[in-house]
């Protein structure tokens, strides 16, 4: 959407939120109905009217910038292209895995954009990398929502082939995402604003709370400045992502046949997390790349534990290696 038209139409949606604030406020004096229907109508109408503010006012300060490249130079004239999932960052996912593959190769992750998710420029931006970097190999790591990224960049560039690709729990359909893909399709029509924000924050405090014990050796400052950039979700940024994942295409079978020639697929024990049914996704990936080396990788994190690499990081980046030899 045109700046100027978002935010003519976010003045509007918070002109017609305080009009229907306005109409809950007055209800009791201008109907006779009984108290349990005004009260039903009087809590309908405050919803909407605090639903139409937020995303009113989300929308006017939406900006949709281009989620920008973090680099480590690396040895050789590989190339390492570092996608996060949902809520996660680049440069956390640099500082965690950078020093492991840079002897390898130079190691290129991506910094969310805050105020809006624009896909369409991160794979631009993709692209003008490997098109101008003279590496010898092309390695990929997509987490969760990450992997759906690397998949329509595959679509999009019908040429493009990686050496290896390691999926850590990345869905290839929204039927595999337990909240399931109609629901999250709704998130393409609300943009969200402060009030959405601070309920996601609040939310992303108490999953920080509960996160599992970091692994032996773990860098705790590098674990906890993840953490906290996690508490730094916005409704903008989630909201894009969780609407991508709801209208992404599923992947078909054969669909990327000789494109990649190593792909794994890591995930917690069990056939499925607390977010996505990874025995059907790894499945799905498998039939997608069915002339490739393919792996389906169980880690000994906990059961049901979704892509947790902040705390346990080393068998992701050791199945990486592996895929690099």
């Amino acid at each position: 959407m045109p700046p100027v038209l978002a935010v003519v139409s976010g003045e509007l949606i918070v002109i017609g939120g305080g009009f229907v604030a306005y109409k809950a406020a007055t209800i009791w004096h201008t109907t006779n109905w009984p108290w349990l229907v005004k009260l039903g109508a009087f809590i309908a109408l405050l919803l909407a009217a605090v639903l139409m503010l937020d995303n009113g006012v989300g929308l006017m300060f939406r900006q949709n910038t281009s989620p920008q490249p973090v680099e480590k130079a690396g040895e050789t004239h590989n190339l390492f292209l570092l996608f996060h999932g949902y809520n996660g960052n680049g440069e956390s996912l640099l500082e965690i895995m950078g020093s492991h593959l840079a002897p390898y190769g130079d190691v290129v992750a991506f910094k969310p954009s805050f105020d809006g998710y624009n896909h369409d420029a991160l794979l631009e931006q993709v692209e003008k990398i490997i098109y101008s970097h003279r590496s010898s190999k092309i390695f990929v790591y997509g987490e969760s929502y990450g992997g759906m990224v690397v998949a329509d960049l595959l679509r999009c560039n019908p040429d493009l082939q990686f050496h290896s690709l390691t999926l850590n729990a990345a869905p290839d359909s929204p039927a595999r995402i337990k909240l399931g893909g109609k629901l999250l399709r709704i998130f393409n029509y609300v943009p969200g604003g402060p009030l959405s924000t601070s309920l996601l924050r609040w939310k992303q405090q108490g999953d920080v709370a509960n996160s599992p014990a970091p692994e032996t050796g773990v860098n705790l400052e590098v674990m906890r400045q993840a953490q906290r950039r996690s508490l730094k979700i916005t409704a903008p940024m989630a909201f894009d992502q969780l609407g991508f994942m709801g209208n992404f295409d599923p992947v078909q079978p054969e669909e990327f046949e000789g494109r990649v020639e190593v792909v794994r697929f890591i995930h917690a024990p069990g056939p499925s997390d607390a977010f996505i049914k990874n025995a059907e996704a790894s499945a799905g990936w498998q039939a997608a790349f069915p002339d490739a080396d393919f792996k389906d990788v169980a880690t000994t994190w906990p059961a049901g534990m979704h892509t947790p690499t902040p705390e346990r990081p080393s068998q992701v980046v050791a199945v990486i290696l592996q895929t690099v030899t």
